[in-house]
């Protein structure tokens, strides 16, 4: 199965929304054992139908999410030459306004509305392959209805992607480079910043064994076949972390109220339009990590918002050399973060938690 990287997003969503879920009721069950529930009371919680077969559905939900994590192709580079998986495009057919979609090999964890089709689909297998301005016909149960390929969308900002699709020189800000720079001048006096650069969170180690049990695979796979190019390039990937992974220091998240590597934390960016997001701080990226989820330390947004405090501006340069202004909210320190990529559902599951905990 090829996941384009907002099913890698969706799916990783999912399965935190369905771990807090279990989480909830692990808690529920342990605060009617603090209040002096009896056995026979907790066990009624336990055996309660209703409640075992929801639990046995999360779970087996959950089991299958990460099975397609795990064994899944990332689609990193998308085709914008033609109609492949991940490109979008406008349709329009005959006598109708156009209409904006997405390519997908499955819709597991997408939705039709949000304009995603199935390359398995009907209209999926007329337009694959086809480029801009071509025209195409699908069968329905009205008849044969026609249509042209009106635009494929080249716009970077139009996709999301995998942070690391972009070198890591191309990724950071002028600032990262210039203090980077004096560092490396003096290594010792720096060492232990240099060495706190590379700290990972252990949201990226569980995204790097995913793909050391993706790799394995593939080189378990093609071990006794002739060794092409993309063989030797996926073993020497897969000796890489592994050596990573035997050496990794995790980052410390701050005691207090201030951003640092490992925080969740909410953004408000006054752009041509407000928009809201919610990120986690990396020093850099290492695998998979997604634009949507985590903004790098070394980041022009990173270097920004490092060290920033609850309600705190910032002005950032963006791409094209203009300026936007921002405010932080919402910054998560704590053990047990509330995982979700979107700042609405935070509050909510934040509004929850409180009410539980009584505070």
């Amino acid at each position: 199965m090829k996941l384009i990287p907002e099913q890698v997003q969706n799916i990783r969503c999912e399965i935190l929304a369905r771990e807090q879920e279990k989480i909830m009721f692990d808690e529920y069950y342990d605060d009617q054992k603090a209040l002096g529930g009896t056995d026979q009371e907790l066990n009624c919680i336990v055996k309660d139908e209703t409640i075992n077969f929801q639990n046995h559905q999360n779970k087996t939900r959950l089991e299958e999410l990460k099975n397609i994590l795990l064994t899944g192709e990332y689609v990193k580079k998308i085709n914008t030459d033609q109609i492949d998986i991940g490109t979008k495009f406008y349709l329009e057919f005959e006598g109708e306004e156009k209409e904006k979609y997405t390519l997908v090999d499955t819709k597991e964890c997408l939705s039709s509305i949000n304009g995603f089709i199935s390359k398995d689909s009907p209209l999926g297998k007329s337009i694959y392959g086809k480029k801009e301005n071509e025209e195409f016909s699908i069968k329905t149960q009205y008849g044969i209805e026609t249509g042209m390929i009106k635009e494929i969308i080249q716009d970077p900002k139009e996709y999301s992607s995998f942070i690391t699709t972009k070198q890591k020189t191309q990724r950071s800000s002028k600032e990262y480079k210039r203090t980077h720079s004096i560092m490396l001048k003096d290594k010792e006096k720096y060492k232990e910043e240099l060495e706190k650069e590379d700290e990972l969170i252990p949201e990226q180690i569980q995204i790097l064994k995913e793909e050391v049990f993706r790799l394995e695979r593939f080189v378990e796979k093609y071990k006794n076949s002739p060794k092409s190019k993309e063989y030797y390039s996926m073993a020497s990937r897969l000796a890489y972390i592994l050596d990573l992974l035997d050496n990794v220091k995790i980052a410390e998240k701050p005691a207090d109220n201030t951003i640092g590597v490992g925080s969740s934390f909410s953004v408000m960016l006054f752009d041509e339009e407000t928009s809201f997001h919610r990120y986690q701080l990396i020093n850099h990226a290492v695998s998979d990590e997604l634009t949507d989820e985590f903004i790098e330390k070394i980041s022009p947004l990173g270097t920004k918002v490092f060290g920033l405090k609850e309600n705190e501006e910032f002005v950032v340069r963006k791409d094209d050399n203009s300026w936007v202004s921002g405010i932080v909210y919402d910054i998560d320190n704590s053990k047990n973060q509330i995982k979700t990529t979107d700042p609405l559902v935070y509050q909510k599951q934040r509004g929850l938690k409180s009410r539980r905990l009584g505070i």
